[in-house]
């Protein structure tokens, strides 16, 4: 497909320091008094990624040096298949009338300018329909499969980035393709799934707002510079992660599905302007430790739900563990089927000790693959709540899904009350439900681990990830002080893109732990 054509028939489917002592003089220079205290559990804030489809040439030349200037990066989802078609007209079935990256181009995309490289697929086909003229038969199940892991193959041999991103082309998928998209990669954004992504985000349905000129007359949304500037003050303002998509960026002229560099210019500087930090796709995905073993389901469940440190379950018949290959990345070998019957069947994770003065998100690939429609066929997640002696004491209601849908299903859990000392996952499966689902890559994670949303270390403070808060820590967060647009691994602790006194208060906090 060329220009527009190929989007408008398918609009509508979707360095150290030297020692400790030098690091805590430098700690006391500081104006430490004036520091207030930060809670340890960080409220999520507001993000901005900017990503590129294709693998065009103007990623490189333009929209790279573009970014760079306001310190920022992006996420590159490239068609691998179409890199090296550097000349026009090419056989790039994303369009033929614009050039593309050379592996070496896109391999200086990450490693100069730090871009992600995610994937979107080898040659740029319709994942789930067909086109009467482009593409009149649908891809077989090989063949999705193929187009999935070949571009990820690609990209890997030919830069060394092992992508974990995925966009689908045209926002052209189904049930049938995010399963697939799972067992390789760790997110996917659509197209034409317009919108903001709330905290916990669904890993597997990234909402994204379309950037190009547009064109009125080939029905192709206009998105103008202003709109984009709103777009951004509404991220800000509900504490939303804002996901922009570009296609061709060009030196002036824009049409249909370009850019003007003189806008995505305007639009990073507007992005500074109101203090909005930026990051890569895959590190606005909630990450961290996971606080519950056997999470990818490796070991099978016991059928003793009163023990603790193990996942159970009440019928072991019916729920149970499942070898093939039906779970997710990174490792989807095994998972946990769960088939409904004529009671309610549970299935329980081992219980994990918590605080109340801290948040945790919990975290799990779903696939329902059957349900019958109706009121109270659902399955259904809450977590169970045990003081410090192990008595039970009351159960929280988290979420439900009663539909035949493909997610990652994360939701926040805060404990109750002081009395909380421990808690633990129940999944439900509804009695006549018709019910046939596969559960796995459940994570349990401590928001203090993943300070702004923004994927860290183990422990806040720690910057560099060993374990540990220290004045190798410190040293960092000096090096990198009054910093603007700054990652976590540079010391912005609070996730607000500068290193200041409050990431300072942070790490003072939690010195030593």
């Amino acid at each position: 497909m060329q220009g527009s054509v190929r989007f408008t028939k398918h609009l509508t489917v979707f360095k150290r320091l030297s020692n400790a002592a030098v690091a805590l003089s430098l700690l006391s220079t500081i104006a430490m008094p004036l520091v207030p205290k930060v809670s340890a559990a960080i409220t999520i804030g507001a993000r901005v990624s900017f990503t590129f489809d294709d693998g065009l040439q103007s990623d490189y030349t333009l929209a790279a040096p573009t970014l760079a200037k306001y310190g920022y990066t992006g996420t590159a989802y490239i068609s691998s298949g179409c890199i090296g078609m550097v000349t026009v007209p090419n056989t790039c079935r994303a369009d033929t009338t614009v050039p593309y990256m050379t592996w070496a181009q896109a391999s200086d995309l990450h490693t100069t300018y730090k871009w992600e490289l995610g994937a979107h697929t080898v040659n740029h086909v319709l994942l789930a329909s067909t086109d009467p003229t482009d593409q009149p038969v649908a891809l077989t199940a090989a063949e999705v499969v193929s187009e999935l892991a070949d571009s990820k193959t690609a990209i890997k041999a030919n830069t060394g980035v092992d992508p974990v991103a995925m966009a689908t082309p045209f926002g052209d998928y189904n049930q049938s393709t995010l399963n697939q998209i799972a067992k390789l990669y760790s997110s996917h954004r659509g197209f034409a799934d317009v919108g903001y992504n709330g905290f916990p985000n669904n890993d597997y349905l990234l909402y994204d707002q379309q950037v190009q000129a547009g064109s009125t007359a080939e029905s192709v949304p206009v998105v103008t510079l202003d709109m984009v500037k709103g777009y951004i003050d509404a991220a800000k303002l509900n504490n939303q992660w804002l996901v922009l998509t570009f296609h061709n960026i060009v030196a002036s002229g824009a049409t249909e599905y370009a850019t003007n560099n003189s806008d995505l210019d305007a639009i990073a500087a507007y992005v500074k302007s109101v203090n909005v930090p930026v990051v890569n796709v895959s590190d606005g995905i909630v990450t961290g430790t996971n606080l519950l073993p056997n999470g990818s389901f490796d070991t099978a469940l016991s059928s003793d739900i009163a023990q603790t440190t193990a996942w159970s379950t009440d019928d072991p018949t019916n729920i149970k563990q499942d070898t093939g290959d039906n779970g997710s990345f990174p490792s989807s070998t095994n998972s946990i089927l769960l088939n409904s019957t004529t009671k309610n069947n549970e299935l329980f994770s081992p219980r994990v000790a918590v605080s109340s003065t801290d948040k945790y998100v919990i975290k799990s690939f779903l696939d329902v693959a059957q349900i019958t429609v109706g009121t109270g066929h659902e399955i259904d997640f809450y977590v169970d709540e045990y003081d410090a002696n192990g008595v039970y004491l009351q159960t929280q209601f988290k979420k439900a899904e009663p539909t035949l849908f493909t997610e990652s299903l994360n939701f926040e859990y805060v404990p109750t009350n002081a009395t909380v000392k421990a808690a633990r996952l129940q999944v439900v499966t509804l009695a006549n439900s018709g019910l046939k689902a596969y559960l796995d890559n459940v994570q349990w994670i401590s928001e203090t681990a993943v300070p702004g949303g923004l994927g860290a270390g183990s422990k806040a403070g720690d910057v560099d990830g060993n374990g540990v808060v220290n004045a190798l820590d410190l040293s960092v967060l000096a090096k990198n002080w009054q910093a603007k647009n700054a990652t976590r691994a540079q010391g912005d602790l609070d996730g607000n893109g500068v290193v200041n006194a409050l990431d300072l208060s942070i790490l003072a906090n939690n010195w030593g732990k």
